[in-house]
């Protein structure tokens, strides 16, 4: 019999990973009021990496606060006062086993001035649907200045211990909001390029910045949507564009995923809206009127639940066999994925490098070891979202139907 390829060992940049899964980045909901990490957030790495995956992405982790999240519990890697902290970390991850990458990210028009302190800034000044409010578009010359803030992120992280960072240039947050013309209606060079219809300066200053200032062995992965659900937005035709650009970065590895915040059931996909939670918990649509409550349940939700994407296996497999043709930068792939046997032929039959998966791991943080004694075992995830809609509120992300997770403490 064929051994699985799903438990072979892969060289990714400067890294040779024990299997080809990866827990991809999932916001832990753990750090303080500052970024700071705490012993649960430390905790939580340890522990994966003891069950088996052979890399684990970090949840997105803010560069500097007027970039951090709406979620009020977010890590901060905008100063060096996790480094001390995230090194002992690394340091047990590493002996058990895994590599790890910090996931860095600037929510650009996707969080609140509530949140941050900051105004809020984006490449125009258009308001995102979700979060409301009007950005303040950035002038040319304050971008440089959000390019060095990646930059110190991913030295900081290097000092910290972390095998390589993620850059997050998806799911809307700002590097993906410089890259089509849904989101950036600029006139300067930092816009759309008419040719290729995206605008790609502003990622390629971030990823040349990244490489010069940290050097070969510190591995630079990056995530990207392949679509958006938003008009005008991420196509096929423009994501051929990025993925073109892409091969000429100095990039390890590339995490294809879906959608943005305004649209966030679309990244993960399912008819499931858990409307009570949304209504009790969400701080931008809580309703504390049962009445009120009724009646958007009765008239609104038929509305919301139209526009969202049903959930199928491997979702994003079609557009991470695009970005596998168009070079030789290994591919990650996200979502959708349940059972080992379809794991393993998604790689066995060249689709991805790597499978990523967050949602599972929520609910089986042992789903590598079971794997690897069972291919056929099948995650239990039902895909309910409940873990997803409760992100936006200051507990930690857990699973919410028995999983294991369920468990962890603050």
């Amino acid at each position: 019999m064929t051994p699985p390829r799903l438990f072979e060992s892969v060289r990714i940049g400067s890294h040779l990973l024990r299997n080809r899964i990866v827990r991809s980045a999932t916001y832990e909901g753990l750090a303080d009021a500052d970024g700071g990490i705490t012993p649960a957030y430390s905790g939580l790495y340890r522990r994966l990496a003891g069950l088996g995956p052979g890399a684990i992405v970090t949840g997105f982790a803010f560069v500097s606060p007027e970039g951090r999240s709406m979620q009020p519990r977010q890590a901060g890697v905008h100063d060096a006062r996790n480094i001390v902290l995230w090194r002992k970390m690394n340091e047990e991850v590493h002996r058990n086993g895994s590599r790890i990458f910090l996931q860095i990210a600037h929510a650009g028009r996707q969080t609140r001035s509530e949140a941050t302190g900051c105004e809020v800034v984006a490449p125009d000044g258009r308001a995102s649907g979700y979060f409301g409010g009007r950005p303040r578009p950035l002038r040319e010359d304050e971008i440089p200045n959000r390019v060095e803030q990646f930059v110190r992120a991913a030295r900081i992280a290097q000092e910290a211990g972390f095998d390589g960072v993620q850059v997050h240039a998806a799911h809307g947050y700002l590097l993906h909001q410089f890259l089509t013309p849904a989101t950036n209606r600029r006139r300067d060079s930092y816009g759309v390029d008419p040719l290729s219809g995206i605008g790609t300066k502003f990622l390629g200053e971030v990823l040349g910045g990244i490489r010069q200032a940290c050097g070969p062995g510190f591995d630079c992965w990056i995530k990207v949507s392949h679509g958006d659900s938003l008009k005008n937005g991420m196509n096929p035709l423009r994501f051929e564009s990025l993925l073109a650009f892409l091969q000429q970065q100095p990039v390890d590895a590339i995490e294809v995923s879906y959608g943005t915040m305004d649209h966030a059931m679309n990244i993960f996909r399912g008819k499931t809206l858990p409307l009570d939670r949304i209504l009790e918990h969400n701080p931008r649509y809580r309703i504390t009127s049962p009445w009120i409550a009724r009646l958007w349940r009765w008239f609104a939700a038929p509305f919301a639940t139209r526009a969202l994407e049903d959930f199928e296996p491997g979702y994003n497999l079609e557009a991470s066999c695009q970005a596998k043709r168009s070079g030789s930068i290994p591919v990650a792939c996200v979502g959708g994925f349940r059972s080992g046997g379809q794991m393993d032929s998604a790689i066995a039959s060249g689709q991805c490098d790597l499978v990523s998966l967050s949602r599972p791991f929520l609910h089986e943080p042992d789903l590598v070891r079971k794997l690897a004694r069972d291919l056929g075992h099948e995650a239990g995830c039902v895909s309910c979202n409940q873990c997803a809609v409760m992100c936006d509120t200051r507990n930690p992300t857990r699973c919410y139907t028995g999983g294991k997770h369920g468990s962890i403490k603050r």
